[in-house]
């Protein structure tokens, strides 16, 4: 988790540096994500520990992963809403039909340890995390939206912040295969990656992370298209629960033990005092947290390159490009502090968020995929 050493490990001293004049850096001195020579983050694992190939297929170099507990169950990690519009999360166990079915298409899949939680508190306390960091981040993967219906291959890979690192950090290439069209017909299926991320008891209702996402937007960068949805990628902080203090109208009209979560979208959109589809809370930055406009309109035939950091002091930031290029184009830096949020936490999720039922078909193929913590 460490920065490698062959990694320019300045990013984030001149990132924070910068904190608040990203609109002032069109002279070209607008700080760049950490990178090695090679143009792609640094030192990626192919494999991580302890993963297996459970059938081969047409993609073996970014295969399909599935977390296979002690006992041998083998199942898949799921972001989705409900009918009731509460946004779920946690495993779903693949029956062996499934699992036949997949291979049968020629679905490569592998499996990775699932991570387990440690029960000794002793232990607990000295890892700074109740999930223990037993699966690692593979250097190239893919997520399907496979039989109209479920999201296969979304990746969690918890793990504590260590000592004296302050800031954590991941880029990928991302190949999207009719992603766009099933987020808009699914009503807004997005692909979220989170950092300094932490779920101490399960992801439905305690689950922590900052990071980006991208996918069919109908609410927070329609204002920057003429008030018409667009597909595109955005800064987000996601603090669920987040115990409120007081409730105003029209919030308490939707308050519930179900809803108590925030995501907090730098867009430029305020939606603070709105009860949204999920609950409270939900909202937007508002002027007075500027820098606010992170969203960056995207091409759905386009492969890119992502690079996201977030640092302990709760600032967040994503570069794009499309692969190939050599010319970044940074989103604002975000003063994403949230009080509720907690600290010393370096786990990462990558993964999309199915907003409906209707998953559609579709995939993301991940690749030069590494993560990293800087001083």
């Amino acid at each position: 988790m460490r920065c490698p050493q062959r990694l320019i490990c300045t990013v984030f001293f001149a990132l924070i540096s910068a904190h608040g004049s990203d609109a002032a850096s069109s002279n070209g001195t607008q700080p760049l994500p950490a990178e090695n020579a090679a143009g792609g983050a640094a030192n990626p694992v192919p494999f991580p520990t302890g993963v297996s190939l459970l059938c081969s297929g047409r993609n073996d170099d970014a295969p399909v992963y599935l977390t296979r507990d002690p006992n041998g169950l083998i199942e898949r990690f799921e972001l989705r809403r409900d009918q009731e519009g509460t946004l779920q999360g946690g495993y779903v166990a693949m029956s062996e039909a499934e699992l036949r079915e997949l291979c049968a298409e020629r679905i490569s899949l592998a499996t990775m340890p699932k991570p387990v939680a440690i029960e000794d508190s002793t232990k607990r306390a000295r890892d700074d995390s109740k999930v223990a960091p037993s699966a690692s981040l593979p250097a190239s993967f893919s997520v399907f939206g496979w039989g109209g219906t479920m999201v296969i291959g979304n990746v969690w890979v918890p793990a504590p912040l260590p000592t004296g690192q302050n800031a954590h950090s991941v880029q990928f290439d991302v190949q999207q295969n009719n992603f766009r069209s099933a987020s808009q017909a699914g009503g807004g299926h997005h692909f979220a990656v989170f950092l300094l991320a932490s779920s101490p008891s399960n992801f439905t209702s305690d689950y922590f992370g900052k990071g980006m996402i991208f996918g069919w937007d109908g609410l927070y960068c329609k204002s920057q298209n003429g008030g018409n949805p667009v597909y595109a990628a955005m800064t987000e902080t996601w603090v669920k629960p987040n115990p409120y203090s007081s409730c105003s109208t029209p919030n308490c009209a939707c308050q519930s033990p179900h809803y108590k979560a925030e995501a907090r979208v730098a867009s430029g959109v305020t939606t603070s005092t709105t009860c949204m589809p999920g609950g409270p809370g939900n909202n937007g930055f508002a002027a007075s947290e500027s820098p606010w406009h992170t969203c960056k309109f995207l091409s759905d035939t386009m492969s890119y390159t992502y690079n996201v950091s977030a640092t302990r002091s709760q600032l967040t930031k994503y570069w794009m490009r499309p692969v190939g290029t050599t010319t970044w184009q940074p989103a604002a830096l975000v003063d994403s502090y949230h009080p509720n949020f907690p600290g010393g936490y370096a786990g990462i999720s990558m993964g999309v968020v199915a907003m409906s039922a209707n998953v559609g078909s579709w995939s993301l193929v991940f690749s030069n995929v590494a993560q990293w913590t800087t001083p």
